[in-house]
């Protein structure tokens, strides 16, 4: 289906999102 590759974007994008903000909070618990 076309719509294939989109969702798989989205979903990377996302995953990507959270690793960023779970980064962003265990370097804010450092400090």
């Amino acid at each position: 289906s076309p719509n294939c590759p989109f969702v798989l974007f989205v979903g990377t994008k996302k995953l990507v999102k959270r690793k960023e903000f779970e980064q962003f909070i265990s370097e804010k618990l450092v400090i």
